[in-house]
């Protein structure tokens, strides 16, 4: 589930229609941001169970294997996920609420797992939960991003990486000039958000023009590399 904007009421429809079509006696469990965020409300619902998603993790990884309806698989994606939690203070979003404290995974943890991702990916994205740029502020009492993107990039020359959920205002001269020097660095999300100054001000973010400068920095050093972006 996701309690992100519209998306909490997609949520709650689709689990309105599998509690309408699952099969009689099937369990039917909510996980995720809105089973966080919103536990008590759906927890008045008869029908649901209400899980944190490592508590499903443990559902399924503990089935018993002689039960023939055991086919639980899990399938690794191309994303290291290395922080949770968000310090920004954005007002339009509801994350730091659901995800709490910023929560840094340490460095020798994700380079073992860029290592299984680096013999079946051609390409593996290195992002935060939702905000990748303040990387180790809490772990290593600065930001440590620049330091682990030079390191993946040095331990895996040949493989492919891409920037995910990153803040132009971490868009330091550090982290520039790791991807000027890694050209394995091949793609970078900045959320931009908007272009309005007015409407980003209110939003808390940084103006456009401090943005543009990042990423004309970034554009002369490095002219190949794919800029994706979001907005509202």
């Amino acid at each position: 589930t996701c309690a992100f904007g519209a998306k909490k009421a997609y949520s709650m429809f689709v689990i309105a229609e599998v509690l309408k079509n699952a099969n009689q006696g099937a369990k039917v469990i909510a996980t995720g941001c809105l089973a966080k965020l919103n536990k008590t409300e759906l927890e008045a619902i008869s029908e649901l169970t209400v899980k944190s998603f490592e508590e499903v993790v443990h559902i399924l990884s503990t089935a018993p294997s002689s039960d023939p309806t055991n086919v639980v698989k899990k399938i690794l994606q191309n994303v290291v996920i290395i922080s949770s939690g968000c310090l920004k203070k954005c007002s339009y979003c509801v994350y730091p609420l659901i995800a709490g404290k910023y929560k840094s995974k340490p460095i020798e943890d994700i380079i073992a797992e860029v290592s299984i991702l680096a013999k079946i990916e051609p390409i593996v994205y290195i992002t935060g939960a939702q905000e990748t740029s303040d990387y180790g502020v809490d772990l290593y009492g600065t930001h440590k991003f620049a330091s682990l993107l030079d390191q993946i990039c040095s331990t895996f020359p040949n493989l492919l990486l891409g920037i995910g959920w990153f803040n132009p205002d971490g868009l330091s001269d550090d982290v520039i000039n790791v991807i000027e020097t890694h050209k394995n660095i091949v793609h970078i999300m900045l959320h931009t958000q908007h272009n309005n100054n007015d409407i980003l001000r209110n939003m808390h973010r940084p103006p456009i023009e401090i943005t543009e400068r990042k990423i004309k920095k970034l554009h002369s050093v490095r002219p190949d590399i794919k800029i994706s972006t979001e907005v509202i």
